[in-house]
């Protein structure tokens, strides 16, 4: 869920010849892939086949009941945040817009990505998968990220 609505572009707007590096979506695979993993292998264990039917059926459900969308496309030049439940607009973001990133973990409301950028706007995106978004925004703009900021400014103090 987008907080601000700054740089919203019609998603069939999009440069055609965007060179996406990363996509992030709101399906966690490697926890269902793991899941499935596990499961088969209670399969064949005496005893928790039945926990193992339990797994079976909530992979079922979650394939079933929670949407794949697509959250955010890291590309060279700009991150695209996709609005949720939207299909039309998405809001796009020059790296050379953003002044300070930072991704805040927070178990109760799901991962804040937050950008503030040089117009002095803040965008504030709910999202998922932090590890494959930090990863991602560290291939391009790791001096932009404000924890390795923090720590360029400390390493100049102490010299």
């Amino acid at each position: 869920m987008l907080e601000n609505k700054l740089n919203l572009v019609l998603i069939k707007d999009l440069p055609s010849d965007l060179k996406i590096s990363k996509t992030v979506k709101s399906r966690q695979l490697a926890s269902i892939y793991s899941i499935i993993v596990l499961a088969t292998l209670f399969l064949f264990v005496d005893k928790l086949y039945i926990v193992s039917i339990f797994l079976i059926a909530l992979l079922v459900f979650i394939f079933v009941k929670t949407p794949d969308n697509k959250i955010i496309d890291i590309c060279e030049d700009r991150i695209i945040l996709y609005i949720k439940d939207n299909d039309e607009y998405c809001q796009m973001i020059l790296y050379s817009e953003i002044n300070e990133w930072a991704l805040k973990q927070e178990r109760s409301r799901g991962d804040q990505l937050w950008f503030s950028l040089n117009d002095n706007n803040f965008i504030q995106v709910t999202c998922y998968n932090a590890g494959q978004i930090k990863a991602g925004l560290n291939k391009f703009i790791p001096e932009l990220e404000s924890q390795t900021k923090k720590r360029a400014s400390v390493t100049k103090k102490k010299k």
